[in-house]
């Protein structure tokens, strides 16, 4: 009996020897295996992702109110969320932030497809993005707005495009100027993104 006994106290403190080494070991590595973890995770998505990984979603509304005359001033509210726990930093060295109002033409065919970027007279442009830059923060949006004067009764197309280093996401819309008792009717275009900025959306 006693030879049991002692063996189970030989085993108990051999247990609490393994368990005191294993805590001592927790508490000496931990630090630097959280530091290993954390290089890990920054070599990843500055080295092998890339510095530049952003998302930002803007989306275009705009309001049309009575001015002058057969004048109208359009509102153009160009709302941006980002998405991401990181901040975009958007300066004038690395990116740009614009506006631009182009006619739509109204002479075309019908089933003529008519591209904002691309069809048009351009009669508008303006940066919404200041001298000492912008910062987007995470999860937050964004309400920048502008204002232009036009003819009523006039077909525009409104785009509004995000620079940021070579990535770039742009919205567009279709707007039918006139007051804002006559609501506008013609739907939002769709948004774009460059090759890579649409792998970078999460």
């Amino acid at each position: 009996m006693a030879r049991i006994q002692d063996s189970l106290e030989r085993l108990w403190q051999a247990k609490a020897a393994a368990l005191k080494w294993l805590g001592d070991t927790l508490i000496r590595w931990t630090p630097t295996v959280a530091t290993l973890i954390g290089g890990i995770w920054v070599y990843q998505q500055f080295s092998l992702s890339g510095g530049s990984d952003w998302t930002l979603n803007p989306s275009i509304e705009t309001e049309v109110l009575r001015y002058q005359g057969d004048l109208a001033l359009v509102v153009v509210h160009v709302r941006v969320k980002n998405p991401l726990n990181k901040v975009v930093d958007i300066h004038p060295a690395n990116g740009k932030f614009d506006v631009r109002i182009k006619k739509t033409p109204t002479d075309q065919a019908s089933a003529t497809v008519i591209d904002p970027d691309d069809d048009g007279e351009l009669i508008a442009h303006a940066s919404l993005l200041p001298e000492d830059g912008y910062e987007f923060l995470p999860n937050a949006d964004f309400d920048n707005v502008t204002s232009v004067v036009l003819p009523t009764g006039m077909l525009v197309s409104i785009t509004a495009d995000i620079q940021y280093h070579d990535d770039y996401v742009s919205v567009s819309r279709i707007v039918r100027v006139k007051p804002e008792d006559e609501k506008d009717t013609a739907p939002p275009g769709s948004s774009r993104r460059s090759a890579r900025a649409t792998a970078h959306a999460k």
